[in-house]
């Protein structure tokens, strides 16, 4: 098979899993408004904001955003995400420093 494809950018069964950037870098808003981490969540399961009652930097600011976040960093099992077979795009290096700077940004 030739590398580059779709099979490279999934999982294989037992392949150790890594941190999805999405939730960093990325946000999704459904066309009803509900905002999310993932664009193939169409159950809404990562719901964190809602654009119809909340600004945009409220949702991606705020405290369930970064309660995702922080569950994403310490690995705890998220039910959508762990069906996921997509690989994340990018590779989330010291997930302890990230996981300080989201909270110590809480705190403020």
């Amino acid at each position: 098979m030739p590398s580059g494809g779709l099979a490279d950018r999934c999982y294989q069964a037992g392949e150790r899993r890594e941190i999805c950037s999405m939730p960093f870098t990325d946000m999704c808003i459904h066309s009803n408004g509900i905002v999310g981490a993932c664009c193939s969540d169409w159950k809404f399961a990562t719901e964190y904001g809602d654009v119809n009652r909340e600004h945009l930097s409220e949702i991606w600011n705020g405290k369930r955003h970064r309660e995702f976040q922080c569950a994403m960093l310490a690995r705890k099992p998220i039910p959508f995400c762990a069906a996921c077979m997509r690989k994340p795009p990018d590779r989330i290096e010291e997930p302890e420093i990230l996981m300080q700077k989201i909270m110590k940004g809480a705190a403020t």
